[in-house]
C-alpha cells in the first residue's frame, strides 16, 4: 500500500477486513507504515475502513 492507487488501498482495507471478520473484534490501523508512505495512503485506508468495516459489514 505504500504507493498504492486509491483503489488497490481500498481492496487491501476489504481483504482484510474479510480474514479477519470471523468472530469480529479486529482493528485496522496505519501501524508499521513505511516511511514515505503518503498520508493521503492512510487516509484512503480509514475511509475504506469506515465505508466496509461497520457492522453489518456491506462487503
Amino acid at each position: 500500500m505504500i504507493n498504492g492507487t486509491q483503489e488497490e488501498v481500498e481492496c487491501a482495507v476489504k481483504d482484510a477486513i474479510r480474514t479477519l471478520r470471523p468472530g469480529g473484534r479486529f482493528i485496522i490501523s496505519p501501524t508499521n507504515t513505511h516511511p514515505v508512505m503518503n498520508l493521503k495512503q492512510i487516509n484512503w485506508m480509514l475511509e475504506a475502513t469506515k465505508k466496509y468495516g461497520q457492522y453489518p459489514l456491506n462487503l
